[in-house]
C-alpha cells in the first residue's frame, strides 16, 4: 500500500492496482506491457489521472463501469472514456443535474478534499463531450486480456471486466458485497439474480469491486447468490445514499459464510464436539464478539490452566446464550 497525490494505492495482484480516492471510491487499473486500462475514474476529488501516471508509462485507456458520479465524477480529467452506449444518455442526466453535482462538491469540501477554483469549475462544467461508447471486444494490453462483460443490475448499461490471465473479475456496482437496487434506472431483485447466476458460469477466481480494497475470492459470489435468493421485504431496514441524499431505499442484509470444504470440515468437527462434550446449543453461532454478566466473566477469569477455551468457559458459568444480530 502507498499514498500517491491523496490517493491510497493497493495491489491486490500483480500488474493490478486498486486505487481509493479520497471520498471511498475505488478505481482499478491494469497494466500490460502495450497499454494500460483503468476502469472508473472514482468521484473527481483530487487528480486521479496524475496518480496514474505514475503507476504506468503505457498509454492509458479510460473505460467506466456505468455512468453515476461516484464512478464517471473524473472522467472531466481525461482525453477520452468509453462506456456502454446504454449510459451514456443516463450520465447526461446525472452531469446536468446541477443541485448533484453542487451537493457532491459540497461533499469533496465536506471530508476535506482539496480541489483548486480551477478543478471545481473544470468538474462542474464537464458535459461528457469526451465519452463514447464502449467496443465489447477483448482488449489487448499486451500480455493480458480484459474482456467487458455486460452486467445489467445496478443500472442498465453496467459493465463488468474479466482480467482472463487473472483469473479476476472487475464487478463494478453489481457483482459485490452491497447491491444498491434503489435507483431509478435499477433493475428488479429477480433480475439482478438472474445475472448473479449467468456470472457464476464465467471462468475466475477472485472479485474486485468498486467499493471495497477487499480480494474477494470466487465463493463469495455463491453468498451473493444466496442473499438474492433469500431476500425478504419484511426483514429491509431504511437506507440513504451519501451521494444522491434524494434517494431513499431498502436495505436487506443477509448473513451467509463461505470457505474451503476443509475448513467447513473443520468447524463442522469442532462444532459437533463442542456440543456432545460442553452441551453447545446446536443453533448458537460462536462469534469472537460477545456481552456477559459479570459473574460469567468472573467465573472465566477463575480458570487457571492453560490454553483456554473461550466458549467452553462461557458454557461452564451459563446455559443462558443466544446470538443477537446487530445492524451496524
Amino acid at each position: 500500500m502507498k499514498n500517491i497525490l491523496g490517493f491510497t494505492i493497493y495491489s491486490p495482484v500483480d500488474c493490478v492496482y486498486h486505487i481509493l480516492d479520497p471520498l471511498g471510491t475505488y478505481a482499478t487499473l491494469v497494466v500490460g506491457s502495450r497499454e494500460s486500462l483503468l476502469v472508473d475514474t472514482c468521484t473527481g476529488c483530487g487528480s486521479l489521472k496524475e496518480a496514474v501516471e505514475t503507476l504506468t508509462d503505457a498509454p492509458v485507456r479510460v473505460v467506466n463501469t456505468h455512468s453515476h458520479l461516484d464512478h464517471a465524477g473524473g472522467n472531466y480529467q481525461f482525453p477520452k472514456v468509453f462506456m456502454d452506449p446504454s449510459e451514456i444518455e443516463l450520465g447526461r442526466q446525472y452531469m446536468e443535474n446541477m443541485d448533484i453535482r453542487t451537493a457532491v462538491l459540497q461533499h469533496f469540501d465536506k471530508l476535506g478534499c482539496s480541489m483548486g477554483s480551477a478543478q471545481k469549475a473544470q468538474y462542474l462544467s464537464y458535459q461528457m463531450e469526451n465519452v463514447s461508447p464502449l467496443p465489447f471486444g477483448e482488449i489487448d494490453l499486451g500480455g493480458i486480456h480484459v474482456l467487458p462483460v455486460k452486467m445489467p443490475s445496478h443500472t442498465p448499461g453496467m459493465t463488468g471486466f474479466l482480467v482472463k490471465e487473472k483469473q479476476l473479475l472487475l464487478g463494478g456496482d453489481s457483482v459485490c458485497q452491497m447491491a444498491c437496487l434503489y435507483f431509478p434506472e435499477s433493475s428488479s431483485i429477480e433480475a439482478h439474480l438472474k445475472l448473479l447466476r449467468e456470472i457464476s458460469k464465467l471462468r475466475f477466481s477472485h472479485i474486485l469491486t468498486s467499493h471495497s480494497k477487499e480480494l474477494l475470492d470466487r465463493d463469495n459470489l455463491e453468498a451473493m447468490i444466496e442473499c438474492a435468493e433469500n431476500y425478504a421485504s419484511d426483514q429491509t431496514c431504511n437506507y440513504s445514499d451519501r451521494f444522491y441524499p434524494q434517494l431513499r431505499g431498502r436495505m436487506f442484509l443477509y448473513e451467509s459464510k463461505k470457505h474451503s470444504a476443509f475448513r467447513n470440515f473443520g468447524t463442522w468437527m469442532n462444532d459437533m464436539m463442542t456440543r456432545a462434550m460442553l452441551g453447545k446449543p446446536k443453533d448458537l453461532h460462536v462469534t469472537s464478539y460477545f456481552a456477559a454478566k459479570r459473574f460469567v466473566i468472573d467465573s472465566m477469569l477463575a480458570y487457571e490452566n492453560s490454553y483456554p477455551y473461550i466458549i467452553g468457559l462461557v458454557l461452564r458459568a451459563t446455559q443462558n446464550i443466544t446470538n443477537v444480530s446487530v445492524k451496524h
